[in-house]
């Protein structure tokens, strides 16, 4: 198989959370192109898609083996956050965001550890900015999901909105749309809430 095609069926695998897959296209990705680049991407999907452990083992090994390459700081960083080391993770991403204020992930890991944190309103600014320099689509419901928690509802629905809306959204638009759901039930928005349900039944 071309590395190409394993990598889009790695990132099918990722999109659908299917974690078996993940870790079967994941290592035949490095037998193909045993690449510093291959090794990140191995463990930023682990990491995407909750296999905490196995990417803690695989850092710890592509640490080892390249011990000056910078770019596994942020990956220290998401690692930390998944395993609920907080303060540690928000240490590890600034850390990473002083060598590249550009780096579009580590706006979006510091967003979500200030979430976590419950700095609602650092939190929007840090995934604003990650947005900004990649508007990937689960950003959107990232976004939502602190607009909510700092009480700007409207703004949460918006970002919800325009997630749905995207012809490509379709692993994003259930988490979506049932947040939307529950913003609208919240907020007792009857019109807005029949009409979702009209659009959704459509």
């Amino acid at each position: 198989k071309d590395s190409d095609v394993v990598k889009g069926l790695l990132l099918v695998a990722e999109r659908t959370a299917d974690k078996e897959a993940v870790q079967r296209y994941s290592e035949e990705l490095l037998l193909l192109e045993d690449s510093v680049e291959n090794h990140l991407f191995q463990i930023q999907t682990f990491l995407k898609v909750g296999l905490v452990k196995e990417a803690q083992y695989k850092l710890q090994s592509f640490k080892e083996k390249y011990p000056d390459e910078r770019r596994a700081l942020l990956l220290e960083a998401w690692l930390a956050m998944r395993q609920g080391r907080l303060k540690e993770a928000l240490d590890l991403t600034n850390r990473s965001l002083q060598s590249n204020q550009n780096n579009a992930l580590a706006w979006r890991v510091r967003g979500e550890v200030n979430f976590l944190m419950a700095n609602y309103d650092k939190a929007i600014d840090d995934l604003k900015t990650s947005k900004a320099l990649s508007p990937e689509l689960d950003i959107h419901i990232a976004l939502a999901k602190a607009y909510q928690r700092a009480g700007r509802d409207e703004d949460a629905i918006t970002e919800l909105k325009s997630t749905i809306e995207q012809p490509q959204a379709a692993a994003e638009e259930v988490p979506a749309r049932a947040l939307l759901e529950q913003i609208y039930l919240q907020l007792g928005k009857k019109e807005a809430l029949k009409k979702f349900y009209d659009e959704t039944l459509r």
